[in-house]
């Protein structure tokens, strides 16, 4: 009865693992190739770039369009990418650059760029809740 419990949880991580959504070439993928891979936008907004556009998808996960292609893309870190050391594990080879952003309120300290360009992301750390609150994917230099 055991070795039927993990060969179905191994059966069943396998699948998980093999179903997962074609991976983003920033700089490289069309619009055409982004909605065979999320499907439809939610929602469509023209930016002021050449032939600019962000594609708006669930849980406010946006893609950056320049002249049909796929140059970045934004979005809500879930439940463990919030975590700075998260990303510092998953990264560990890369050097984040840090950099402070504009104070908004003056009782609070600022938010933090933490950027990677090596690995093309981007990261907005908020230290008065110690939480990564957005990821900026793009082309890895």
């Amino acid at each position: 009865m055991r070795k039927i419990v993990l060969l179905s949880l191994l059966l069943t991580i396998t699948a998980a693992c093999g179903n997962k959504a074609k991976s983003i070439k920033y700089g490289e993928m069309s619009v055409s190739d982004l909605v065979a891979s999320k499907g439809e936008p939610i929602k469509e907004e023209e930016i002021p770039r050449p032939d600019g556009k962000m594609y708006i998808y669930e849980n406010n996960e946006k893609y950056q369009i320049e002249n049909g292609v796929v140059v970045n893309s934004f979005k809500n870190p879930n439940k463990d990418e919030k975590m700075l050391l998260y990303w510092k594990h998953k990264y560990e080879d890369c050097h984040f650059t840090i950099k402070q952003l504009d104070q908004k309120v003056l009782h609070l300290k600022p938010e933090e760029e933490y950027n990677c360009k090596a690995a093309g992301i981007t990261l907005i750390y908020d230290p008065n809740i110690e939480q990564v609150v957005r990821v900026v994917e793009y082309a890895a230099e």
